[in-house]
């Protein structure tokens, strides 16, 4: 007996819920259009004057900083000053050549010849005595954990 009464509460409940929006749908027009009636009602359209008012407002620099606690100078003037006194200088600039990848694989001493380090050079594996040149890349002196290297008149020590 419950269920069935809850569920003829809540039909009647979709049924009123259904109604009310249906209303809303239909009738909704013509409210609107009384409204928009009164809003386009003007009692004297030559006293009325349409300006364009610019919305302008300024904003005060503020000379302190509260979280540093700093107090800022006016910096429009010195930089003005500045601007006068200073010439421009033309900088001739360098075009550096990117190191190539370099990673130290390890060294071969052996009693017949030099100490020969295992390079690998862009991906490319080769070994190397001291003071060889391969790919614009000079091998100065190999160590056991490391080796130097001049690429472009600029050393590296490379490691392990």
């Amino acid at each position: 007996m419950d269920k069935k009464r809850i569920n003829i509460l809540l039909l009647a409940l979709v049924i009123i819920i259904y109604s009310f929006s249906i209303y809303k749908f239909f009738y909704k027009n013509e409210s609107k259009q009384k409204i928009e009636d009164r809003a386009y009602s003007i009692p004297n359209p030559e006293k009325v004057t349409l300006s364009k008012l610019k919305d302008t407002f300024h904003l005060k620099i503020p000379t302190h900083d509260p979280f540093l606690n700093l107090i800022y100078k006016n910096t429009k003037e010195k930089k003005e000053k500045n601007q006068q006194q200073k010439i421009p200088e033309v900088r001739k600039i360098a075009f550096q050549k990117k190191w190539p990848s370099i990673q130290y694989l390890g060294f071969i001493k052996s009693n017949k010849s030099k100490k020969r380090a295992l390079l690998k050079i862009n991906g490319h594996r080769e070994d190397f005595i001291e003071g060889e040149i391969a790919d614009e890349i000079i091998i100065q002196k190999i160590y056991s954990d490391s080796i130097i290297v001049e690429y472009n008149n600029e050393n590296k020590i490379i490691y392990k």
